[in-house]
């Protein structure tokens, strides 16, 4: 009887229960931890007494994250399964999905649901190219899911890690920052310029080359691409690659803080 009550004992510490938003969502522990993510991160930090950083709790003690719930059973269903069959059929649940995803910081998620709405719903025919429109100077793009330590570049602060890039209007230069930014608040803690590169326009695209010292003070090449996409919205998508050598780091469209109010 012993035995049979440690195993159930074992079995219901693994199963956690989330209060989205007022609503209240149970899954096993296994299922958070099926792809690395700000969920897992968050639940990770509740079940660890020593974290300074623990999510807030409800009144019955269990972790709230404070976002609409509606779509937080699509969440769940793709770290049950790993993928999806479907994704829901308006464009407009398409979109706040894959805020959700980018929220979550589901890398899989935000990739599947983005070749959806770019590949299901009608698109501008003409999309510019560089030669015609040059990203906005009004803001700093940034990759979410790239960090400065994952090209080798050491020294900066774990809050300071996310890849911004600036683009000067009117001239053939991107900057390239250190940036500090909490995504669901949408505020801007800081940047710091790491380094520059000189654009080298091409039809369609744009390319420039990062340079960075590693520990043995060897100079790494790291290629970044350019290009623009049809969207969904009023304004095209402008995506980067970010590369060594035959390693791609990241294939995506890149997200946009703006600073200039004009």
């Amino acid at each position: 009887q012993l035995t049979s009550l440690n195993t159930t004992l074992v079995g219901m510490a693994d199963i956690i229960e989330i209060n989205v938003g007022g609503e209240v969502f149970a899954t096993c522990l296994q299922t958070i931890h099926r792809e690395s993510s700000y969920l897992m991160a968050m639940v990770t930090a509740s079940r660890d007494g020593s974290s300074t950083s623990r999510p807030p709790r409800d009144r019955d003690g269990r972790i709230f994250i404070d976002r609409d719930p509606t779509h937080f059973r699509w969440i769940l269903n793709y770290l049950r399964d790993g993928y999806i069959v479907t994704v829901p059929s308006s464009l407009q649940d398409r979109l706040e999905l894959l805020q959700e995803a980018r929220f979550y910081q589901l890398v899989g998620l935000v990739a599947l649901i983005e070749h959806q709405v770019v590949n299901t719903d009608p698109v501008p025919k003409e999309v510019p190219t560089f030669f015609t429109a040059r990203p906005s100077s009004k803001g700093l793009f940034y990759l979410p899911d790239l960090k400065w330590n994952s090209l080798g570049l050491t020294g900066i602060k774990d809050t300071w890690d996310t890849i911004g890039i600036k683009f000067e209007e009117g001239k053939d230069e991107v900057f390239f920052f250190s940036m500090s930014i909490d995504r669901t608040a949408g505020t801007l803690g800081g940047s710091e310029v790491v380094c520059q590169g000189k654009l080298m326009l091409e039809v369609k695209s744009a390319k420039t080359q990062i340079l960075l010292a590693d520990p043995l003070g060897q100079t790494q090449v790291v290629d970044v691409l350019f290009w623009w996409e049809p969207s969904t919205t009023q304004y095209p998508q402008l995506y980067a690659r970010v590369s060594r050598n035959d390693n791609v780091f990241i294939s995506r469209g890149l997200d946009f803080f703006r600073t200039v109010n004009e």
